[in-house]
């Protein structure tokens, strides 16, 4: 097979400011370990597997709260196990970054314009809504499932629920009805988050007939969640039990020192 024609490739500032060349300077520093080029440093990272990954952890650093017994515990694939004995939250080193304050997401669809997510909103929001869950009974192991668009909501619903331990799962509300259910049955959730539509190419898509059928069901589920994002102002419930997104934030904001 010949080589194609390059398209782009970084210029020298772009390289030294990388992620990629500030890992391999701390290796260097840290380490005693140089490599001549990226393609050396990704060598390493295949050959000695437990090396490499021993330092990613301590090059970021992971913050867990029972320590690894080892680096590499089976290495059986499919089954490998990563560091065995340790404890550690996805939303919890997401929000690690909260501190340094500006946007951390922007967003914008048919139905909404641009607009901004700030990293202290982002964290009060999901501390707010994860708090909201506990009361609802979700708990470690629970598993939690969305039925809803790559929107802001969205990510904080699932970092809400990574941040108490529970399982999250999420598909596109433009699945089929059956695709769902073949999807999310076998998860036995707890619980749903649920929007009633979306728009696309210029076309509003009413789900809510979908939606309440999905949600009759799930056997498992206890609570349904419901974000009105096609229209929202709508203050209608899609079945009397569903809890309004909107309701679960009329409350003083959670700080991180309260979670």
């Amino acid at each position: 097979m010949q080589p194609g024609d390059l398209l782009w490739t970084p210029g020298p500032d772009r390289i030294r400011r990388a992620n990629v060349t500030a890992f391999a300077d701390w290796l260097a520093r840290e380490r005693g370990r140089r490599f001549a080029d990226y393609t050396a440093l990704w060598r390493w990272s295949v050959e000695d597997l437990e090396g490499f990954w021993q330092a990613l952890w301590d090059y970021f650093p992971i913050d867990s709260s029972a320590p690894y017994t080892r680096v590499l515990g089976r290495r059986s694939m499919p089954g490998a196990e990563w560091f065995p004995g340790a404890r550690l939250n996805y939303a919890q080193h997401v929000l690690r970054r909260e501190p340094s304050g500006g946007d951390v997401l922007l967003h914008v669809s048919e139905s909404q314009p641009l607009t901004a997510l700030k990293w202290e909103a982002l964290g009060n929001r999901v501390r707010t809504l994860a708090t909201e869950l506990r009361a609802l009974g979700v708990e470690p192991g629970d598993r939690v499932v969305a039925w809803m668009p790559n929107i802001p909501e969205t990510m904080i619903a699932m970092l809400a629920t990574t941040a108490i331990g529970a399982i999250w799962a999420c598909c596109s509300p433009d699945f089929g009805e059956r695709g769902t259910l073949d999807r999310l049955e076998q998860l036995s959730p707890k619980l749903l988050f649920g929007i009633d539509g979306y728009r696309y190419g210029g076309k509003a898509f009413d789900r809510r007939s979908e939606l309440r059928r999905i949600a009759a069901s799930l056997t498992s589920l206890e609570h349904l969640i419901y974000l009105p994002y096609l229209n929202p102002d709508d203050t209608t419930l899609p079945v009397p039990s569903a809890r309004h997104w909107r309701t679960l934030f009329d409350r003083p904001a959670v700080g991180a020192g309260q979670f």
